[in-house]
């Protein structure tokens, strides 16, 4: 039973990853490029996915509590609780509450591959350490 439990879990879990990934396609990539690429720095829309991943992170290291910023984040963004750096806003201003028309299940999908993205990369800390 308990093997049953697991290959659910596990299912369960790459389905989620992936689906991650749709929601980012559906609701996110018409403004935040994947990665930053010099071709594309004039057009740019909002500051790619992987550096916000990556701000987001130096935050919230805890998978919890990056997963329960971005969820209330993209539901209800505002200045003052962002994470941008000074010059973000100032180029791309506040992003809009696209998570108001997201289920749920896409918020935690998309803040979950959001995570998943900034393990990718070492980090550098705010305070300039590792």
């Amino acid at each position: 039973m308990k093997q049953i439990i697991a290959a659910f879990m596990f299912i369960g879990g790459i389905l989620y990853a992936s689906n991650g990934e749709e929601v980012y396609q559906k609701h996110c990539a018409k403004c935040h490029n994947l990665s930053m690429r010099s071709t594309e720095m004039a057009t740019m829309k909002a500051p790619p996915f992987l550096e916000v991943a990556h701000r987001v992170k130096m935050h919230y290291p805890q998978k919890e509590d990056f997963i329960r910023f971005v969820v209330e984040y993209i539901q209800n963004p505002s200045r003052e609780k962002g994470l941008c750096m000074p010059m973000a806003f100032q180029r791309f201003g506040t992003m809009p509450p696209i998570g108001k028309n997201m289920s749920d299940e896409e918020k935690k999908a998309v803040a979950e591959y959001l995570y998943n993205l900034s393990k990718n990369r070492r980090m550098c800390p705010a305070n300039g350490g590792k």
